[in-house]
């Protein structure tokens, strides 16, 4: 498989560089300070397709994906509602975990709290003091900017152009206005822990780069959030942890593009922010998933209600066309042409996957494949319906890698219904059509009813 890298600006080979061939993922997760809105959803959504991709074609995933539970925007929000940070994270965490449920996401291997490797962010700073590029002032550390050659890398930018802040504002007592915060002084109202620097709390970007390098170690294979992240936060985390271990940190980095509306970027400063609890009260997360899939993960996407409208009658239109009565045991197996069809456009979607994520390729093959199966669907009927059913199982794994369920194939057919449409297809070969009425009768007692067609009996669910 094949991703674009923010790092290197191409379109890099995607596999793991561990001899234990696991391919280790960091997803940067939400700061649970508000209500998620679909910013967040479109990004978690493709994290976790890329995930069950490269799952789907074999590849062992070992998925992080952090919750920040300590950061200025939680103490800020505490303060505004008269109530304490740890109650607000307690709140918006469990909103975030209900709305992601609903999202029918992977869940991680691992979900790591900031709050949860205290220890490991103080070992973190410490080996960045020892190699002069962290510095205590005024009850806070900081990190040396300029000490770190390759300081704008990821982001593009030159160290002499770059305006410090972004989240966190140096303090004036900072050596250099670009210089970031590791460590933050105790204030009154605030969480705070030991350290060798006095009493206080991480800065935002080092609690990254200590809980992913607990769980997938110092290099590891993709590290990635939304595109807002790349400046300050990721440049900050390649600086801080290239800086500690002298080694490589994330071998890949991949940014989704921002969710807009009217073409103006979705921003909680800006006021036009479309809540995640919204969406999904009135689009089905299947139909969700599958029109943040129609946009390629790299493109800026524009959410409209036009567009919830096509996803919702998209979803039902797969829905009608892959719904299959029951095969029924017996009868040949050859391939029928839509098998044929089936295989090279599910090749097609493969490839398109493999080719940077390329899911609007993809599901462009499944559309009229399920057309497809819909007009080979009329007149078919009991051992008829095989192919019909292979076909349909190869399209649904396909849609499950996309994190898609239709919840198309029906209740199996029980043995006692098996038996009486056996009795019922000699019943009529014989034309004995009182016999067949009672069998038919005999089936609704059991909650079936059957239709005659060209190609024999289509037993359904009452």
């Amino acid at each position: 498989m094949r991703l674009y890298d923010t790092l290197t600006r191409a379109v890099v080979e995607v596999r793991p560089a561990h001899p234990d061939g696991v391919f280790r993922l960091y997803e940067c997760g939400m700061t649970p300070s508000g209500e998620p809105h679909i910013g967040h959803a479109r990004t978690a959504i493709i994290f976790d397709t890329l995930k069950r991709w490269l799952r789907f074609r074999g590849m062992k995933v070992l998925h992080v994906r952090n919750v920040t539970d300590v950061e200025d925007k939680i103490i800020a929000r505490a303060a505004e509602a008269g109530s304490t940070p740890a109650a607000i994270v307690e709140k918006f965490d469990a909103v975030r975990k209900e709305l992601f449920g609903r999202l029918n996401l992977d869940p991680p291997d691992h979900e790591p709290y900031a709050t949860g490797v205290i220890p490991e962010i103080v070992a973190l700073i410490g080996r960045l003091m020892d190699r002069g590029l962290a510095y205590p002032a005024g009850g806070d550390v900081f990190f040396r900017v300029r000490k770190f050659p390759g300081y704008g890398k990821l982001s593009g930018n030159r160290v002499d152009e770059v305006v410090a802040g972004s989240r966190v504002t140096p303090e004036a007592h900072a050596e250099d206005p670009l210089d970031f915060a590791l460590w933050k002084g105790e204030k009154p109202g605030e969480p705070a822990w030991d350290s060798p620097w006095g009493r206080g709390r991480p800065g935002w970007h080092i609690e990254c780069s200590a809980m992913s390098m607990k769980y997938l170690g110092e290099t590891f294979d993709l590290h990635g959030g939304g595109h807002d992240l790349i400046f300050p936060h990721h440049e900050n985390e390649i600086a801080q942890s290239e800086g500690a271990t002298g080694q490589p940190f994330a071998r890949t980095w991949a940014h989704p593009g921002w969710v807009t509306l009217n073409k103006e970027k979705m921003s909680k400063s800006v006021g036009n922010v479309l809540p995640m609890r919204e969406v999904l009260d009135r689009l089905p997360a299947p139909a969700l998933r599958l029109l943040i899939c129609q946009t390629h993960w790299r493109t800026p996407f524009e959410w409209s209600d036009d567009a919830e409208r096509q996803a919702r009658e998209t979803l039902e239109s797969l829905r009608r066309q892959l719904e299959l009565p029951p095969a029924v045991p017996g009868g040949g197996e050859a391939p029928l042409p839509i098998e044929q069809d089936a295989f090279r456009r599910l090749a097609a979607f493969d490839d398109a996957m493999d080719d940077d994520l390329g899911t609007p390729r993809a599901l462009a093959e499944i559309f009229p494949l399920a057309h497809a199966v819909a007009r080979a669907r009329e007149g078919a009927a009991g051992p008829a319906l095989a192919p019909l059913h292979r076909v349909r199982a190869a399209i649904g794994s396909r849609l499950a890698a996309l994190g898609v369920e239709l919840d198309t194939a029906g209740p199996a057919v029980p043995a006692t219904v098996t038996a009486l449409l056996a009795e019922r297809t000699a019943a009529r070969a014989a034309k004995d059509w009182a016999k067949s009425d009672a069998l038919r009768a005999a089936m609704r007692g059991h909650g079936w009813t059957v239709e005659d067609s060209a190609g024999g009996q289509v037993p359904r669910k009452l």
